[in-house]
């Protein structure tokens, strides 16, 4: 029963991935590849659930992507703000902001307008819903034709969610 409760929300869980990487609002892909999704069962409750999150700064930066943005600035937005050089950015030798690329200096701090919201995760979440009852409703099926073998006690049809 414990892998079965484990495997439905690990489904459960692939499924709001999958659709949170569909609707990812970045252009780069950087959401799409720091996603993350498993399932567990509590030592202490014996409870299942599914996880569905990112990967930490330092695991993608293993993986090559050095540029990193927090989720949660997505999802929940942010206020307007001051980013000043070295003290945000965690190099404290650094005199001034700019982009190399584009050879554009913006100088030692910049008042940053803030971020709208755009709930990805969450709606995502939602939207997978209705498919989550029927991944879980599946396992139960299952689990009732593995004890109708093993036990050879009939199913009688009142098991709900």
């Amino acid at each position: 029963m414990r892998n079965s409760a484990r495997r439905a929300c690990r489904k459960i869980a692939k499924e709001i991935a999958q659709n949170t990487i569909e609707n990812a609002p970045m252009k780069r892909g950087y959401i799409r590849k720091s996603m993350k999704y498993g399932a567990q069962i509590s030592s202490h409750t014996g409870q299942a659930s599914g996880t569905v999150g990112f990967l930490s700064k330092r695991k993608l930066k293993e993986k090559g992507i050095k540029f990193v943005i927090n989720p949660a600035w997505l999802e929940f937005g942010t206020k307007s703000h001051y980013i000043k050089a070295g003290t945000n950015r965690g190099d404290i030798k650094k005199k001034g902001l700019a982009n190399k690329a584009r050879g554009v200096i913006f100088g030692k701090s910049i008042a940053h307008p803030g971020a709208r919201r755009v709930p990805f995760l969450g709606d995502s979440a939602r939207k997978v819903a209705p498919q989550a009852k029927q991944i879980a409703e599946n396992e139960i099926k299952i689990l009732n034709e593995i004890n109708d073998r093993l036990l050879g006690i009939p199913d009688d049809g009142d098991d709900e969610i």
